[in-house]
């Protein structure tokens, strides 16, 4: 009866407020190396928060279902091969991580609860979409995000190599190496397996560059170890090198280029293997070749020569003045040698030689004459060695050879040729405009490649005492001829063209600053064009 408070009772399965969502384990930040993988995960519960037992009849029957998203970096993950799977699970996998791509991304899970379908006490479930739960209250539900990181990787992109160094001298090794982060990464350097130590002999033994020098004579192993305080590969260890410590040698490394700073080539070569040659090229007149004792000062015997005078009508030109001499090269000071030929630079126009200079840094120490060219009816003649004259050419109004310049007494300024009269030759490289504006022609310019005409360092070259000044230097310096006239070959002092009949122009002359020790000298010697140096080891 309704008025007397009477009802009816049906119990059902459903479930008329929904639950509660909590999560009762959290995702936890996760680390991995590069290339690997992580797996994380969290776990919701649905609570219904009413007391069955404080409301009779009324039951939870929970017939929902939770529903798990993954979130990285706030975007919803979606599985994909041998990258991500769980994704809309309570536990997701996220393989191949690449540092630093994936360093420090934030991952985190969100719940949401779907109610059953409508189901009767019978079992019979209603069609549509009635449902025997609510929504969650607080859906949806996130948990706190998760760091995932990734260690980076060492990697050695240029290992060290091989090197050999004299006693007491050193030898480079380098190695280049990053961590794929970006970060620093640490260096230890070993001999024979053991970890150096900066000392006097060692330097850089925790830099990408050691240097080090040995007394005892062989080789050792060396090694460099990379480490990374979190990388996954941490240490590395390089390729196995040698450093091998021979004795000091007589050894002369030598740089041919031009003024312009155009490089040529370039080697070395021990003496006491084998002797080494330079020769002008009259493809490449304005070719020099510097050169340098690179282990220790040495004393070498010097063979050196100017370059002959053209012949003509089967009359010879003059041969190039040539010389033998001891020198010491002292250690990483520069030396040059300048040969010419008969294409420039030469005595002169018709056929004169070209001389042979050598210079320390910027001073003439050595230079000899090339020989006179010939004339249509005559001989040129001789070029002088050290200390010599040039000789005069043969015919009527011949050239006459270039007069002696005593021991030391070059003139600093030099003089051009004037037509047929030859010139003399600068003590000193003077240098091109560039190069007179920064420097007095004899100046050093100490510890420093090669500068060229522009003073720009030639990056081929070796760092080494300095002063030559690539420019003007008066070499050019033979009288020119004309007509059937033999030209004046270059020396300390040029020889003189022939003025007429054929004749041959004279020869240059010879010259030493005193700081060579001469063993021979003679009036030409030389029957090639070309001048030509060559260094051999000196036995007293």
């Amino acid at each position: 009866m309704i008025g007397l408070g009477f009802y009816n009772a049906h119990n059902t399965t459903l479930d008329i407020n929904g639950p509660f969502l909590r999560f009762t384990d959290e995702p936890a930040s996760a680390t991995a190396n590069d290339g690997g993988s992580v797996t994380i995960s969290g776990t919701a519960v649905a609570e219904f928060k009413h007391n069955p037992s404080t409301i009779p009849g009324e039951r939870v029957t929970n017939t929902g279902e939770i529903k798990y998203q993954w979130y990285i970096d706030g975007v919803a993950a979606v599985d994909a091969t041998d990258r991500i799977s769980g994704s809309q699970t309570n536990e997701i996998t996220i393989s191949n991580l690449v540092s630093p791509t994936d360093n420090a991304k934030s991952v985190f899970l969100r719940a949401t609860y779907e109610g059953s379908a409508y189901q009767s006490e019978s079992g019979a479930i209603t069609a549509g979409i009635a449902r025997s739960t609510g929504n969650g209250v607080n859906e949806p539900v996130d948990t706190s995000a998760a760091i995932i990181t990734v260690n980076p990787t060492i990697s050695i992109t240029t290992q060290p190599v091989d090197a050999t160094a004299a006693q007491e001298l050193n030898a480079t090794f380098t190695v280049v190496a990053e961590a794929s982060d970006g970060s620093d990464v640490l260096y230890q350097w070993n001999k024979d397996g053991v970890a150096l130590l900066d000392s006097d002999t060692v330097s850089g033994s925790n830099t990408p560059t050691l240097t080090i020098s040995g007394s005892d004579i062989g080789t050792s192993n060396i090694t460099v170890t990379i480490s990374h305080p979190t990388a996954g590969n941490s240490p590395v260890t390089s390729d196995t090198v040698v450093f091998n410590v021979v004795s000091s040698r007589d050894i002369v490394s030598y740089l041919q280029h031009d003024g312009s700073g155009n490089f040529f080539n370039s080697g070395e070569q021990n003496l006491f293997t084998a002797p080494l040659t330079i020769t002008a090229n009259p493809a490449n007149a304005q070719r020099l070749t510097s050169f340098h004792a690179p282990e220790k000062d040495i004393t070498i015997k010097i063979t050196m020569a100017a370059g002959a005078g053209q012949n003509r009508n089967g009359n010879t030109g003059g041969e190039g003045g040539k010389s033998e001499f001891v020198i010491t090269l002292e250690q990483n000071q520069e030396y040059v040698v300048k040969l010419g030929s008969t294409s420039a630079p030469t005595g002169g126009a018709n056929g004169g030689g070209g001389s042979a200079v050598l210079y320390k840094k910027a001073r003439v120490i050595v230079a000899l004459g090339g020989g006179g060219g010939a004339g249509s009816s005559s001989k040129g003649g001789k070029g002088g060695g050290i200390g010599l004259a040039g000789e005069n050419g043969t015919g009527r109004n011949a050239g006459a050879g270039g007069s002696t310049i005593t021991t030391g007494n070059l003139s600093t300024s030099g003089q051009p040729r004037s037509g047929s009269t030859g010139g003399t030759l600068s003590a000193c490289t003077i240098g091109s405009k560039v190069l007179r504006n920064l420097y007095s022609p004899c100046d050093d310019y100490g510890l420093s490649k090669f500068l060229n005409y522009f003073a720009v360092p030639m990056q081929e070259s070796p760092t080494i005492q300095r002063g030559f000044k690539g420019g003007t230097a008066y070499r050019n310096n033979g009288g020119n001829g004309s007509g059937n006239e033999g030209g004046g070959g270059s020396g300390a002092n040029g020889g003189n063209a022939a003025t007429s009949n054929g004749s041959g122009g004279g020869g240059g002359s010879g010259y030493s600053s005193g700081e060579v020790t001469v063993l021979s000298t003679e009036l030409g010697g030389n029957t090639s064009g070309n001048a030509f140096i060559t260094f051999e080891y000196y036995i007293p």
